[in-house]
């Protein structure tokens, strides 16, 4: 994937939808399967951010027009159970909303899965995740083969739930970023950019809290620089601390950010590179 921003990050993404084990009988509803408006390739971070936004309001209006759902830009929405049969449904409408509205070539779709945090069942599969089919790894990475090319996928986060390079090796043939979901811990961090290195992870996730100081995230930084991946920030979205999340990603000079194109982050963001 080759992406062309000239102000970090390099990519912008906006929370479309989110929600988990919508499929299984046991329902809890929960947001730690999300799906991004994903834009790259502009030469400015203002640009990038108005194309963003322009496209998540063609997404609003679909969902209000076909199910009466209103998403809201900014903080997303989770889409509860009974309106999709699959989440296949979800991504192909993402897809047509960038296809139709004309912005292919800089816009695709993101999944944050963390394959690796959905329950399994007795044979190892995991279940509830994308249908109510239950899955392995070899079927997950079937289902991304497809929809990269099929539905623009930009980026996926822990697509499978072991790290595998070969299994992440087929699933970046097509051209998807994947990402490893780091933790904030040094230990769990070490094993995280010891299996970068070697495993075809193209970045790795640092989680960002109004807690943190750069000093103390730029350590997780450097880690994941040597090991040859990209630094992507998970941006805490709730308090009112955009100004700090935005100077923490400032001042470990992350590459990739999630949910960093929307309304106070970009605003600010925008303030400090001026």
């Amino acid at each position: 994937m080759s992406v062309a921003i000239l102000k970090k990050p390099q990519f912008l993404s906006a929370l479309a939808a989110g929600g988990n084990n919508r499929y299984l009988e046991d329902f809890v509803e929960g947001n730690f399967l999300k799906f991004y408006f994903v834009v790259y390739g502009f030469e400015s971070f203002d640009d990038g951010t108005y194309w963003l936004w322009q496209l998540c309001r063609q997404w609003n209006k679909r969902l209000i027009e076909g199910y009466g759902l209103e998403f809201e830009y900014g903080s997303g929405m989770l889409i509860p159970r009974g309106y999709f049969k699959s989440d296949e449904e979800i991504i192909a409408m993402m897809a047509d909303t960038i296809k139709e509205g004309g912005y292919s070539g800089y816009s695709g779709v993101g999944i944050s899965v963390r394959a690796s945090e959905w329950p399994k069942d007795g044979y190892g599969r995991c279940i509830g995740l994308f249908s109510n089919t239950p899955k392995t790894d070899d079927d997950l990475v079937s289902i991304y083969q497809s929809w990269v090319e099929k539905y623009m996928l930009v980026f996926i986060e822990e697509p499978v739930m072991a790290y595998d390079g070969a299994l992440y090796d087929k699933i970046r043939e097509g051209g998807a970023v994947l990402i490893a979901g780091g933790r904030n811990s040094t230990p769990i961090m070490d094993e995280v950019c010891r299996v970068g290195m070697g495993d075809g992870i193209d970045a790795i996730v640092v989680a960002l809290t109004p807690r943190d100081s750069v000093s103390a995230i730029s350590i997780y930084a450097e880690k994941i620089r040597e090991s040859g991946c990209l630094v992507f920030c998970d941006c805490e979205q709730d308090g009112g601390y955009e100004d700090k999340m935005v100077d923490l990603t400032i001042g470990i000079g992350a590459d990739l950010c999630y949910e960093f194109g929307q309304g106070p982050y970009a605003n600010r963001y925008l303030e400090l590179v001026k």
